[in-house]
């Protein structure tokens, strides 16, 4: 029997039968789905196995890392203008087209030069490890950390704003909600993410 891998569609679409043809029946973003672990190919385009099978970029999504620095645009013509605050650098993930999406938002570095625009610094802490992050929560300084499966999304990202023993409080922006996490769950997910962290 395959491993099962319990996630989140990423991106709504269509059921297809073993041959790849459409079902006809659609599925919706952000639901989440238990899917054998192992992909499978059929003409050339790879799915995820349910009751019927789903195109594993629906699920896992399928980023894309800058070359060079570019603009967001509102449009496929027209750019933003936010004092450049809008401009993307290497390091971002995913479409600048789209409100969702697939996979990643942005990587710290995508990010970081709108962080220093506004607070004068930034500082990227991707795989610096839980002591620094506490020293700059320590020195009221909130950090930006990437999690994965987290709240039923593949992956997401939390402001963490302190902490108390092995409890850490942070703000999601999902829910609009601030919470606590014990220590051990948040570094099981930030792992899950590759220890990405965002900082000042």
């Amino acid at each position: 029997m395959r491993s099962r891998l319990n996630t989140a569609v990423l991106r709504g679409g269509f059921f297809y039968d073993e041959n790849g043809k459409s079902l006809g029946e659609k599925y919706y973003a952000y639901r989440a789905v238990t899917v054998n672990q192992s992909p499978i190919t059929i003409n050339g385009a790879k799915f995820y196995k349910l009751a019927a099978y789903i195109k594993v970029t629906n699920i896992s999504g399928q980023g894309r890392v800058l070359k060079r620095n570019a603009y967001i645009y509102s449009t496929s013509k027209k750019r933003t203008t936010h004092n450049c605050a809008w401009k993307l650098y290497k390091g971002f993930i995913g479409s600048p087209y789209k409100k969702y999406p697939l996979g990643y938002w942005v990587a710290p570095n995508g990010v970081k030069p709108v962080v220093k625009h506004y607070l004068g610094k930034a500082q990227n802490m991707t795989n610096c490890g839980l002591p620094a992050i506490k020293d700059k929560l320590i020195n009221s300084h909130l950090v930006v950390a990437w999690v994965g499966m987290f709240d039923g999304i593949s992956n997401h990202a939390i402001t963490l704003t302190g902490y108390h023993g092995k409890t850490i409080y942070y703000n999601d922006p999902w829910t609009g909600t601030k919470r606590k996490i014990k220590q051990e769950i948040f570094a099981t997910h930030w792992a899950l993410d590759a220890h990405r962290a965002l900082s000042y």
